[in-house]
């Protein structure tokens, strides 16, 4: 991958920017970048004199470029991408070409018989957007700033990664529930992997009668959120909540398997009392009940 541009930056922490990524990059492409001298214009030219200018840099930008490289220009009225799909772009070139070459022109742009012989035209405007975000929305002004920012993009992305191949989940895109649930673990409740590997764990190898028409995923989200309101913040909290939830379910099995088991003795008692009686004394008691002294005078007189 090459970068041809013309000018170079005055901007010390962005030089050490990229600098640094420039070594990262190193063990996954060869990377280089050419800074062309800017062709120097009076403090207002006309627009004739801007036009030789940019004849001139696309003339010094063609002999540097690379015989068959796939060549992108940086323009206004290119394709916007994303970063990912710039990536995409790139790895696909690559595939069929000798290498890349990305032309940045001068703060006047690029003559438009460059942007003719290059094979792509692309817009950065979604890339200077994110720039601007980084700079004002998220403070980030240095290159320790943005390594720190780009650490914690990339751990997140990993724990995502890692997530998904634990829930069956790399296959295909994730779902909005399944998104949700991956932001509330990690940026709500402040959960690594270890802790969500340990709720997992426990999701697999538990088996429980109100667990039985719900997927890991959601066994797992509602472990955590036990775990996270009550307080817990590392696995060994967690391992100790666990435990002493599952003792006060065995105790509370354990105090309805009792109270079942007296209430059962005394109905067996009541039925053993009715057994000790003589069933034909019991009989001829219920008709005395129902017919009084009448039933009695017979009686006797029968006897």
């Amino acid at each position: 991958v090459k970068i041809i541009t013309v000018g170079s930056l005055k901007e010390s922490y962005l030089k050490d920017a990229i600098s640094e990524y420039s070594k990262r990059l190193s063990a996954f492409c060869d990377l280089e970048i050419i800074e062309l001298k800017e062709y120097k214009l009076p403090d207002s030219p006309s627009q004739s004199e801007i036009d030789k200018a940019l004849a001139e840099e696309a003339e010094r930008i063609k002999k540097a470029i690379p015989p068959k490289s796939y060549k992108i220009a940086l323009c206004v009225e290119g394709k916007q991408l994303s970063s990912e799909e710039l990536a995409q772009k790139i790895e696909e070139t690559t595939l069929t070409n000798a290498s890349v070459c990305l032309i940045i022109g001068s703060s006047h742009g690029i003559d438009a018989s460059l942007k003719g012989f290059c094979d792509y035209k692309l817009s950065v405007s979604k890339l200077v957007d994110k720039a601007i975000d980084l700079s004002t929305n998220k403070d980030i002004n240095t290159a320790e700033e943005l390594d720190i920012y780009f650490k914690d993009i990339k751990s997140k992305n990993e724990t995502e990664y890692n997530l998904r191949r634990r829930f069956g989940l790399s296959g295909r895109a994730l779902s909005k529930t399944e998104r949700e649930l991956f932001d509330k673990w990690g940026r709500t409740y402040g959960y690594g992997e270890p802790i969500i590997d340990e709720a997992y764990d426990i999701a697999v190898n538990t088996k429980r009668r109100e667990w039985k028409d719900l997927s890991y995923i959601l066994r797992v989200d509602e472990i955590l959120t036990r775990w996270y309101d009550t307080g817990c913040r590392t696995v060994t909290d967690c391992r100790k909540r666990y435990e002493a939830d599952e003792e006060e379910k065995r105790a509370e099995k354990e105090s309805k398997k009792s109270a079942a088991a007296e209430e059962k003795k005394k109905k067996n008692q009541k039925l053993d009392n009715f057994g000790s009686f003589d069933a034909h004394d019991a009989f001829m008691k219920a008709l005395e009940r129902s017919y009084g002294g009448e039933f009695e005078k017979e009686n006797n007189q029968s006897k």
